[in-house]
């Protein structure tokens, strides 16, 4: 047959991916490390380093230089719209050096080393809007860089990523 007359295939359905999702409830607030970050803030950069290490996270220091690096979610915390929320970022398979780099919504929170118990991250989110994150696989202990993210409610794993692979969520306030 020539196919004259015979009906095109019907085209496959469009899916749409659902993003990756690390989702936090109001328990992972910490509204005494916001509290701390906002006077940080409204010092300025010069001296926040130092003074960041009261917030007690990992990425303390690059929180501390939020006013520096990105003013528009140095002033959203500041007012109030971003809040820090506590998760952990954790080697999932086996310790054994992986490091990765944080970034929310474009601001890198520097480079950590995985541990299998977790460590613990300050990331600023906004309730009602979506933060960006981003993994980005800096250095392999052995056998793939594997990260767990984890909340008050669960964790969320990513693929093994080899050195440079980078890995995109979102993170929602439930």
């Amino acid at each position: 047959m020539s196919g004259i007359g015979t009906p095109a295939p019907a085209p496959a359905p469009v899916v749409e991916s659902r993003a990756k999702e690390i989702r936090v409830a109001a328990i992972d607030a910490d509204v005494k490390a916001t509290e701390k970050l906002k006077a940080i803030l409204a010092g300025g950069a010069s001296g926040a380093e130092g003074a960041a290490k009261d917030l007690d996270a990992v990425n303390a220091a690059g929180l501390g230089l939020l006013a520096k690096t990105s003013p528009k979610m140095a002033a959203d915390i500041q007012s109030g719209r971003r809040v820090l929320y506590r998760i952990y970022l954790l080697d999932f398979l086996v310790e054994d050096g992986d490091h990765v780099e944080l970034s929310v919504d474009g601001v890198s929170f520097g480079d950590t080393t995985l541990k299998g118990a977790g460590t613990s991250f300050l990331i600023p989110l906004a309730p009602g809007t979506p933060a960006r994150l981003k993994l980005l696989a800096t250095a392999d202990g052995g056998g793939g860089v594997t990260v767990g993210f984890v909340s008050s409610l669960g964790e969320a794993r990513t693929q093994i990523m080899q050195v440079g692979d980078f890995d995109q969520w979102q993170a929602v306030v439930q």
